[in-house]
C-alpha cells in the first residue's frame, strides 16, 4: 500500500518534482550570503510555467498538470509540512548531498548542507525514520551546529532541535 503523499501527489511524482525543481536552481551572485542563498533555494516557489526553460515541465520534458497541487509552495514548505512525504525528503537529502560535492563556495556548501540535514531531520521527526547512514551521535552534533545559524527561520531551528532530541533518545535507548 502506498503511503499518503504531500499535497495529494504520488510519492514518486513528488520526488521527481522536487528533484527537477532543486536541480533547476541557479544560485545568486558570487558574493551571495548564506541567507540570500537559503532564501533563494528554500523559499522560492516551485516553478510550473512551461515557457520557463528551467520549470518543472520543461526539465521533465512532459506536461505536469498533476503537479499543480504544489504550485505556490516552496522546498521549505515541503520540509516543514507535518505530512512531509518520505520520498520527497529522501530526494531533497540526495540533492543536498550532491550539491555539497559541487558547491563552488563556502556559502553554497553551507546552504546545501542545510538542505541535506533539514531533510534528514524532517524524516526523523515526521516519520521516525533514518534516511542516512550517519550515526545518531554525528547527527546530534550537526543538528546543533546548523541550528545555530542566525539566518535560519525559527521553524527550521525547531525542527533541527527536535531531530537532535530524537537522535539523543535513540542513543540512550541503545
Amino acid at each position: 500500500m502506498a503511503e499518503a503523499s504531500t499535497y495529494g501527489l504520488e510519492p514518486q511524482k513528488l520526488a521527481e518534482l522536487i528533484a527537477a525543481c532543486a536541480g533547476a536552481k541557479r544560485w545568486g551572485k558570487p558574493d551571495s550570503t548564506p541567507k540570500q542563498l537559503f532564501d533563494e533555494l528554500f523559499c522560492g516557489e516551485v516553478v510550473l510555467d512551461t515557457t520557463d526553460p528551467e520549470s518543472i515541465p520543461a526539465v521533465l520534458k512532459r506536461p505536469c498538470d498533476e503537479m499543480l497541487a504544489v504550485a505556490g509552495h516552496s522546498i521549505l514548505d515541503l520540509i516543514l509540512a507535518p505530512s512531509a512525504d518520505i520520498a520527497i525528503l529522501k530526494c531533497l537529502k540526495d540533492y543536498g548531498k550532491a550539491f555539497v560535492r559541487r558547491a563552488p563556495g563556502e556559502a553554497e556548501n553551507t546552504v546545501a548542507t542545510m538542505l541535506y540535514y533539514a531533510a534528514i531531520a524532517a524524516a526523523l521527526v515526521r516519520h521516525e525514520r533514518k534516511i542516512t547512514s550517519l550515526s545518531y551521535e554525528s547527527m546530534v552534533q550537526s543538528f546543533a551546529e546548523l541550528g545555530e545559524k542566525p539566518w535560519l527561520p525559527q521553524e527550521l531551528k525547531a525542527l533541527l532541535r527536535a531531530a537532535g532530541n530524537a537522535c539523543r533518545r535513540k542513543i540512550s535507548a541503545t
